[in-house]
């Protein structure tokens, strides 16, 4: 049975926030540079692409491998228009895309409102174990685990 004395989101934004200086310092933010990063929406792509007045389709005919739309989903090959010495431009301003806030362990909640945690294997934190602890504590309470790439 689920512990519900824990706070799924909250460890798990904790978690993300404990990183920042090993992103920065030792990661270099690869992942703001090299990833493929899944988006739902225009904006988000606009936001990432760092487009203000060419059209989706203008940039993708200029820029083909830099993005690709298959259905409704949208793929935007980094690297990313608002890093700046290994930094974020926006990332306390609201415009940061979903995929960038829940990069790389994000909680997710099933349709009986059980939480779930999924996190990716590509990320040179989660390789390096700085997540160990936090992935630990939510499996001891029973907080199905899932690792993506």
């Amino acid at each position: 049975m689920i512990n519900l004395n824990i706070n799924v989101s909250k460890l798990i934004r904790e978690a993300r926030s404990s990183i920042t200086d090993y992103c920065i310092d030792e990661c270099g933010a690869d992942c703001c540079k090299t990833r493929i990063v899944p988006c739902c929406s225009e904006k988000d792509v606009r936001v990432l692409l760092g487009l203000k007045d060419k059209s989706l389709e203008e940039f993708s005919f200029m820029y083909p491998k830099r993005l690709e739309k298959i259905g409704e989903i949208y793929l935007v090959h980094q690297p990313c228009a608002n890093l700046e010495e290994n930094k974020c431009k926006i990332y306390n301003n609201g415009l940061r895309p979903v995929h960038c806030i829940d990069f790389p362990i994000r909680a997710s909640y099933d349709e009986d409102g059980f939480p779930f945690v999924e996190y990716t294997a590509e990320c040179k934190a989660v390789e390096k174990g700085l997540f160990n602890r936090v992935l630990d504590i939510l499996r001891d309470n029973y907080v199905f685990v899932l690792q993506t790439r």
